[in-house]
């Protein structure tokens, strides 16, 4: 078989496709570092069925893919085919030629091909198996394995010989032998250690199924009288049961007459209360009518009070009005006449002026003046002066009148300001009046509100109070009714508690003796605090363990058992304070229940007993039972605990420690011990709360009927202290109307007065204001007149010495320009004096207009407050009939009240009676529900009984024939209990138990006969292949020895060299050692020998490897690249005495390798990162 060909696709370096082409004899395959040589190699390793990436230099098997360059992308696909020449088949398949392909994709997926179709990675390696092709084989020869061979121990060595022999296999197989065996004696342990703990159960599971067929058939004759009389006893339940129904009806149908009646009464007594109320409800509407009434009567009687008060008032002002009326007339007149002697001075002085003016004018033309200029300088400042002159004469005599005018308005002030005061004072006064009236009412308002208020609230607090006493009522006697049904129930359960109804025959026995035995404690289920949630779930987990009596030492349990044994009364387990072991779950387990949701605790841990004696017993019972929500949480706590405790849902349904699982329900719930104890403790409680609660409606009812009363007579005071308030508080507030008129009058006085006082007060400011001005007009008058007077004075001297005639004239001139002066300004005097008179007649006519106006208006309101005045006298008269009126119905009311109050008390006496007489009636029928309570407990029970311990319906058990009377049938039952109870503890599972392990102790034993053989035969396969390697290795050994010393002398010229074996006793486990003497040295081991040396002898060892098993190829990288020319030239020399029967593919840099190849292939890369390759025949060249 030779290698034909060998084409890379994709694969490391070789991007492009590539086909090497391989012919007989030699190929060499050169190239520079980097080029991708070695890829070649790989490449072929890869598709004979490498599996390691570390191995073909890569961290994961898709590295070999081509991973791109700087000018190519990355490939997805990798591919190397290798075909071989098959004409010899060497390989075992029948084709001339086989092609192997092996592909990888970039995701890590991978296919393998044999001549085009899909095969297993495993198909490629087993086919080059044995065939010294394989990729361990030594048809792949490389630097590494060279000096593997020299630098690996004695030991490490064998696998060479190992190889050559074709062992592999039968190591393989030997190993696998190897394992199967281990296998088998762990399979044989453990079926020993199951057998030995199976034939432990087996004796006493055979025993016990024994005694459970036995109690199979007593329980089976038992069952059958148990029902009979389970029938008859439900038959007479079922019959005293339908008389008592009987019974209760018709006292449900005297319940219902008397109820009639009593609804009857009540209704009466309620048609009599709504009267009465309706009743009090009048008399309130009539003495609120009367409140009213008096209310407006005393309200027209202020009223008429202050109207008269008004009227005097308004009488008085009049009178004022028309004196200051009749006082400003006078000023008026006088002021007139003053105006009219004023007039006639103003014509004398105007007649005067004029006078004067003439005089003026005829000097003015007499005077002649010399120089234009200064007389017309002195004429101007002559005007000036006398200009300035008439002002100041104007100011003085403006300054005289406003003093006069300031001292007249100061006196007319000073009157005005004093009745100001006086009115002030009055005003304060009646201010502080009404400011107390003011508090004082509302004071009194407040408190008629807060009256008005509570009275109301009365009210309604007495109607709350009316209804809530009705309510109570109907309460208690619906209470009455509850409880009544309570306590039947009650005493029904208390007497099955009490008679021990649902406890085995024993137990009963044991309990009615408790204080003559001495030390019983009491059952189980009566020394259990078990809280509600959990209550069912116990239940079911303790079953009949809640019946075990629990006693304080084991010589009570000892009197106890004696004592039944000595009656014949069955049997009964006893539970000894003392000596009770606990069962608890380790650490382990309790920290798995930790983390598991639905586990709500270990059932001890969750239920109390009132001592603490009785802690062991708990969890001697209860210490490893786990309590969880649902059967889902059940089978997580079960696997955590590996089946080692016992898991109970709060729906009941539970996990055995075995592993078994019990569940499921009934149509007839059945009451358990617990639950029955539950159910009289909580029927216990809410009797007690429903009697104090009866009582505090009794004690409220009481309290309500005292309150009523109370309540009316403070309804009643605060009604007629209503009415006294009122009227006190009409009178203040009359009084106050009186006050507040006054006090208006007074401040309109006030404010008529004042606006006197504020004009007077503005003509002051005026005053003032004028006389300022003037005084300032005034100096700066006389200021400037001194400053002309001195020009003029100047002037005048300059013109003294131009004109003298002109002196004398002028000086007339200015005299009567003087006197001029003064007339004008008596003149201007008088019309000031003529201007003020008139104002003072225009503001006296203005206040006299006023006044009269005022006069009028108070004449019209005092004829208006005549006419009011009449109204309300009529008004008055009419309340009082009113008020007459409503006093008789009052008093007609109040009489009828007082006889309908006596009827009321006379109809809830005899509704009370009738009250009475319904309880008696209820009592009874109490007592009657107590007794069908119980016997439908019985009933229950029994029935329960049948359904759950027979599964059958009454109807169907009383298809049971039987001739025994009910002596015969309890005395039958009695026998079969005793001998059921001789039985002892009885496991009815052991049968099915039984059958179980018998069946798998049979099994298992054969099971293990047949694993004793198969191991014998395992020894001896594994016997045979140590033989069948032995003699392999040392045939190999030899031959390889022996071809060793042959071709060591051929390589080195001479010398020798011999292989030997470390052990030669021990083939299996021999190492070998390598043994040299080159030409010229000592015979030493390999290990001695220089570096070139060793490399050699590996070489001549691998070359006495392939003489003695020859391979169709071999592929050497680089193996020579430690010799040096000389011993490279012998190694390609020997080379080619191979390659007839060896075809070598060698990878060299070595020239002495190159020179004696056939084919020279050359590996280059022309384009970065990718190999392409070259090939040249030598023998063609030479």
């Amino acid at each position: 078989m030779k290698l034909k060909s060998l084409v890379i696709n994709g694969f490391k370096s070789f991007a492009d496709k590539t086909e090497i082409n391989f012919q007989p004899g030699m190929t060499a395959i050169v190239g520079p570092n980097g080029s991708g040589k070695s890829n070649i190699i790989e490449a072929i390793r890869w598709v004979l069925g490498e599996q390691s990436a570390k191995s073909l230099r890569g961290g994961k098997m898709p590295d070999v893919i081509f991973a791109g360059s700087a000018a190519r992308a990355a490939l997805n696909r990798a591919e190397v085919l290798i075909t071989f020449d098959n004409h010899d088949r060497y390989l075992k398949i029948m084709s001339d030629e086989v092609t192997v392909a092996r592909r990888i994709y970039r995701d890590g997926n991978s296919e393998f091909l044999i001549n085009g179709k899909q095969v297993r990675l495993k198909d490629i390696i087993n086919l080059f198996i044995d065939t010294g092709l394989g990729r361990e084989s030594f048809s792949i020869i490389s630097q590494g394995r060279v000096e593997a061979i020299f630098n690996s121990k004695p030991q490490e060595r064998r696998t060479i010989i190992e190889e050559v022999a074709g062992v592999s296999k039968y190591k393989k197989e030997k190993q696998k032998a190897e394992d199967e065996l281990t296998e088998t004696e762990d399979h044989l342990e453990r079926i020993a250690d199951i057998i030995t703990e199976l034939e432990k159960q087996r004796e006493p599971l055979k025993r016990q199924s024994s005694v459970a067929k036995d109690y199979m058939a007593q329980k089976k004759a038992f069952d059958h009288y148990n029902v009979s009389r389970l029938v008859r006893e439900i038959t007479h339940s079922k019959a005293v049961c339908s008389e008592v129904e009987k019974t209760i009806n018709e006292i449900d149908a005297e319940i219902v007459e008397r109820k009639k009646k009593l609804q009857q009464q009540q209704k009466k007594v309620n048609v009599l209360h709504n009267r009465e109320q309706q009743l009090n409800q009048k008399i309130d509407q009539l003495q609120e009518l009367l409140v009213q009434i008096t209310q407006k009567s005393e309200r027209l009687s202020g009223q008429k009070n202050m109207s008269q008060q008004e009227l005097r008032f308004q009488e008085t002002r009049q009178n004022e009005l028309k004196q200051q009326i009749t006082e400003n007339q006078l000023n008026l007149a006088a002021a007139n006449d003053k105006k009219k002697k004023i007039s006639g001075n103003i014509q004398a002085v105007k007649k005067e002026l004029e006078d004067w003016q003439t005089k003026v004018a005829v000097l003015t033309k007499q005077t002649v003046r010399d120089e234009t200029s200064i007389e017309e300088e002195i004429e101007q400042l002559r005007l000036s002066i006398i200009e300035k002159l008439q002002l100041q004469v104007n100011l003085k005599n403006k300054a005289v009148y406003l003093e006069k005018e300031e001292k007249r308005h100061t006196t007319t002030n000073q009157v005005v300001n004093h009745k100001i005061n006086e009115l002030q004072r009055k005003i304060k006064t009646f201010t502080e009046k009404k400011a107390q009236l003011q508090m004082v009412l509302t004071g009194a308002q407040t408190e008629l509100t807060e009256l008005n208020q509570k009275i109301t609230e009365d009210q309604l607090n007495l109607t709350a109070i009316e209804e809530k006493s009705d309510q109570r009522k109907r309460q208690w006697y619906s209470a009455l009714e509850v409880f009544q049904k309570a306590q039947a129930q009650y005493e029904s359960l208390r007497n099955i508690t009490a008679n021990r109804v649902g406890y085995y025959f024993g137990v009963k026995e044991i309990l009615k003796k408790q204080r003559q035995l001495g030390g019983i404690v009491g059952p189980v289920a009566d020394i259990l605090n078990v809280p509600a949630q959990i209550a069912h779930a116990v239940e079911m987990a303790l079953g009949g363990q809640l019946q075990n009596i629990v006693v304080t030492d084991q010589q009570a349990a000892k009197r106890g058992i004696a004592f039944l044994t000595a009656n014949k009364l069955g049997r009964v387990t006893f539970l000894p304070r003392p000596s009770v072991r606990r069962h608890i779950l380790d650490p382990a387990q309790q920290q798995a229940l930790n983390g598991i949701a639905g586990v709500l605790g270990v059932a001890s841990q969750l239920v109390s007993s009132n001592n603490e004696a009785d802690r062991p017993i708990l969890e001697y019972l209860l210490g490893t039972t786990v309590i969880v929500k649902e059967m889902d949480d059940a089978i997580r706590v079960e696997r955590s605990l590996r089946h080692g405790a016992r898991i109970v849902t709060l729906a009941g349904n539970i996990i055995n420690p075995g592993g078994s699982m019990t569940g499921g329900s009934t149509k007839q719930q059945r009451t358990g011990l617990l639950e029955q104890k539950q159910r009289v403790t909580q029927l216990a409680e809410n009797l007690k709360i429903m009697k104090e609660k009866m009582a505090a409606l009794e004690v409220q009812g009481s309290d309500l009927q005292a309150k009523k009363e109370k309540l009316r007579k403070t309804l009643l005071l605060k009604k007629n202290n209503l009415n006294e308030r009122q009227k006190e508080f009409q009178e203040q507030k009359n009084e106050l109307s009186i006050i507040q008129n006054n006090l208006k009058y007074q401040k309109d006085a006030l404010k008529l007065q004042q606006g006197e006082s504020a004009d007077a007060a503005s003509e002051s400011e005026d005053f003032a204001a004028s006389q300022s001005l003037i005084s300032k007009e005034l100096a700066k008058t006389e200021h400037e007149l001194a400053v002309l007077r001195q020009r003029y004075a100047t002037q005048k001297e300059k013109a003294v010495k131009f004109t003298q005639i002109t002196k004398q004239n002028e000086k007339e001139l200015q005299e009567a320009q003087q006197q001029d002066l003064v007339v004008k300004e008596r003149l201007q005097t008088k019309t000031i004096q003529l201007d003020e008179l008139n104002s003072q007649i225009a503001q006296l006519e203005k206040l006299i207009a006023k006044g009269q106006k005022m006069l009028l208006d108070l004449q019209k309101e005092q004829s208006i407050r005549q006419l009011k005045g009449s109204d309300l006298t009529a008004k008055f008269e009419t309340y009082a009939r009113e008020k007459a009126t409503a006093k008789e119905q009052l008093e007609k009311c109040r009489l009828e009240r007082k006889q309908l109050h006596g009827q009321v008390i006379a109809a809830e006496n005899s509704l009370e009676r009738l009250n009475g007489l319904q309880e008696l009636v209820f009592d009874k029928k109490r007592k009657q529900s107590i007794r069908l309570s119980h016997l439908n407990t019985l009933l229950d029970q029994n029935l329960t009984e049948l359904t759950e311990s027979y599964h059958l319906t009454y109807e169907e058990a009383s298809r049971t024939e039987i001739t025994e009377n009910d002596d015969q049938i309890q005395h039958k039952l009695k026998l079969l209990k005793l001998g059921i109870s001789e039985l002892g503890a009885v496991n009815l599972g052991a049968i099915d138990e039984y059958e179980r392990v018998d069946k798998r102790y049979n099994f298992l034993s054969t099971q293990q006969k047949d694993l004793i053989v198969a191991k014998e035969q395992l020894h001896k396969s594994m016997f045979e292949m140590d033989n069948e390697v032995q003699s392999r290795f040392e045939k190999t050994f030899k031959e390889v020895a022996k071809a060793f010393g042959q071709i060591f002398p051929q390589i080195f010229d001479g010398g020798r060299a011999a292989l030997k074996l470390t052990a030669p006793d021990d083939l299996l486990t021999t190492g070998i050692e390598i043994m040299a003497q080159p030409q010229g040295k000592k015979l030493q081991q390999l290990s001695l020998l220089s570096g070139g040396e060793k490399a050699l002898t590996a070489i001549t060892l691998l070359f006495a490897i392939l003489k003695v098993k020859p391979v169709p190829f071999v592929i050497l990288d680089e193996a020579e690249a430690a010799l040096d020319d000389a011993n490279v030239e012998r190694y390609s020399r020997y080379l080619r005495n191979f390659h007839e029967q060896t075809q070598f593919i060698v990878i060299t840099h070595r020239k002495g390798t190159m020179e004696h190849s056939d084919i020279l292939y050359g590996i280059t890369m022309q384009e970065s990162g990718i190999s392409n390759t070259v090939s040249v025949s030598l023998e063609k060249i030479s």
